[in-house]
């Protein structure tokens, strides 16, 4: 009987037929979960839903939001090869690399930690 008022229903089709909404083209789903007419139009979507989801978290800025590999503070680099919040955060890891190769090349231990300075807890002002 359910199987009847259901054929009966989806006008004589025993699947009911689907609007893919990404292109707009009806089609026959092979499974209950299928929303896409093809791979092709579930990867393009997937693709813009992505671009949508990453313009929404930058806003206006070009590269994504980042961790200072010195101090921990969040930023917005302003160009891809950057990786320092500011001047002093890539001094202070410039100095400490310095160490480490002199100490390394003269065969002594680990630095002393303390020689390197670090640097001021700072607000965050990620604009």
């Amino acid at each position: 009987k359910r199987k009847a008022k259901k054929i009966a229903k989806n006008g004589g089709e025993i699947i009911k037929t689907k609007t893919c909404p990404h292109c707009g083209k009806s089609f026959t789903p092979t499974s209950n979960r299928q929303l896409f007419c093809s791979r092709e139009c579930w990867n393009q979507a997937r693709q813009e839903q992505k671009e949508a989801a990453r313009e929404a978290e930058r806003g206006t800025h070009y590269y994504r939001q980042r961790t200072c590999a010195v101090c921990g503070h969040s930023y917005w680099p302003t160009h891809s090869q950057q990786e320092f919040c500011s001047d002093e955060c890539r001094r202070i890891n410039h100095n400490k690399k310095t160490l480490e190769f002199y100490h390394k090349k003269k065969g002594n231990p680990k630095p002393d930690p303390e020689a390197v300075p670090t640097p001021k807890p700072k607000e965050d002002n990620a604009a």
